[in-house]
């Protein structure tokens, strides 16, 4: 975590899951963040994140449907707006979103760059595949309704999809790993890309 990025995970703490090998480098804690963590002491579970200098909420996740489980991991949030870019891999129209429950999958493979490999087929005859060198990134940068922009990687190599609702808000889904969640509040969204 810094001041400007927040760092939280959702994990089994009895059970190892795959996690990305990847480290962010910054403080254990903040000394004077720009956004401030609501977790309530009661009732279902959600997390709120709050741009402190304007009192935006970046994140909601009080809309439920929170859930984790073995093969199963889900999370939604509520949007300061309906202006939410990235998500690539994808053909789209436009930059922006469509948030009428649209969803997108990713699902790739990433190796490390080579040669082409062997391969046989049923009869035995050799043929040759050029390696995936394709990775998913799954991050999105928001336009928050005062000219702020926030990002959010979710740090998961596994199968997912996101699907957009018009509240605005988003559903993360996944079928394994930890819901490994990096906020980057810019705040404008130059400082956002650089923060990523």
């Amino acid at each position: 975590q810094t001041n400007k990025r927040l760092h939280f995970k959702f994990y089994d703490q009895n059970n190892t899951r795959y996690e990305v090998p990847m480290d962010m480098h910054g403080p254990e804690t903040a000394a004077s963040p720009d956004y401030e963590v609501t977790i309530p002491e009661s009732g279902l579970f959600s997390i709120s994140v709050t741009r402190k200098d304007t009192g935006t909420v970046i994140w909601d996740s009080s809309l439920g449907g929170f859930t984790f489980a073995d093969q199963f991991l889900q999370i939604s949030t509520k949007l300061p707006s309906r202006y939410v870019y990235g998500f690539g891999e994808h053909e789209h129209a436009t930059f922006h979103h469509d948030m009428a429950w649209r969803t997108w999958g990713m699902l790739t493979r990433d190796e490390s760059p080579g040669p082409a490999v062997e391969e046989k087929n049923a009869d035995d005859e050799t043929y040759y595949v050029e390696r995936n060198n394709y990775g998913a990134h799954p991050f999105y940068m928001a336009m928050e309704e005062d000219g702020n922009a926030h990002g959010v990687l979710l740090l998961n190599s596994d199968p997912q999809d996101v699907t957009f609702q018009p509240k605005p808000a988003l559903t993360y889904r996944t079928i394994g790993g930890v819901l490994d969640f990096y906020m980057f509040l810019g705040p404008s969204p130059e400082e956002v890309v650089q923060q990523y």
